[in-house]
């Protein structure tokens, strides 16, 4: 029985750090969004080792068609080495939303991070057209 156990233990433990240690980075063939009233859109979140997160999203709307442009950001911190936690962005929140109508933009977030860890960024960035349609890119 103690010998069952300990494999069970054993194979938890591989599960765990296999889908643990995964680095977060954006492979090339998991695609880039197309979106119709849109030319560019760039996202980029970097961490200096100060500890301040920075995220980035630029975007250049389509002249004909774009309207307005939303950006709403998560910073998440990894815990136990599969699950994320929301993490407080500033004012006692866990996002930040900021929009602009100009056809070409650039959002930057700062936050001071205050624990070493593995962290991410759910950027969503809502395209509203002249007709009222929206396009989601994450």
């Amino acid at each position: 029985m103690r010998l069952r156990t300990k494999r069970l233990v054993t194979v938890m433990l591989i599960i765990c750090m296999v889908f643990g240690c995964s680095t977060g980075k954006v492979k090339a063939d998991e695609g880039v969004t197309y979106a119709e009233s849109v030319d560019l859109v760039q996202f980029d979140f970097s961490i200096l080792s100060s500890g301040e997160a920075c995220v980035y999203v630029k975007y250049t709307g389509t002249l004909e068609t774009f309207s307005e442009a939303v950006v709403t950001i998560k910073i998440q911190k990894r815990f136990l080495g599969v699950f994320w936690k929301n993490v407080d962005i500033g004012d006692g929140s866990s996002q930040w939303s900021a929009s602009s109508q100009r056809t070409y933009d650039t959002f930057i977030k700062t936050v001071q991070l205050t624990e070493n860890g593995m962290y991410r960024a759910n950027i969503c960035l809502e395209i509203k057209d002249v007709n009222g349609n929206s396009e989601i890119i994450e």
